[in-house]
């Protein structure tokens, strides 16, 4: 018996297109070449990957239903429009009123403390 020689993609392709089957050639090839072409529990290397080619075809349909089952795509949330605003126009006398302090407004108050939003230095108008 001969040693086992790994095939190339290119040779699995030619033999996926002899037998008429899809072009799964680079998937099949990375797999097995990652597991340095032993089988699935064994211990020894692939004896012909033809036949391997030949399974992995047959199992095909079967491995991409249950790929689906564990991992479905996801479902987009239905998407609702965004509620628009209301505007709503108020008369002028229902505005609220400037906001005071000390019978200044706040903002003059401010100023006048010399907080550090509104620093002293910067002139005020004066009544």
């Amino acid at each position: 018996m001969s040693a086992f020689t790994p095939p190339t993609v290119e040779e699995v392709r030619a033999y996926c297109a002899e037998k008429g089957f899809p072009d799964f050639a680079e998937e099949f090839h990375d797999h097995h070449e990652t597991r340095g072409w032993y089988p699935k529990g064994s211990t020894r290397k692939m004896v012909d990957w033809q036949a391997a080619v030949r399974t992995w075809n047959r199992f095909q349909s079967k491995f991409a239903q249950r790929d689906a089952e564990k991992n479905p795509l996801p479902t987009r949330p239905e998407l609702k429009p965004a509620p628009q605003p209301t505007v709503s126009i108020l008369p002028l006398e229902a505005m609220e009123a400037p906001r005071t302090f000390k019978g200044q407004s706040v903002e003059q108050e401010l100023l006048a403390l010399g907080s550090p939003g509104y620093p002293a230095d910067i002139p005020t108008e004066k009544k």
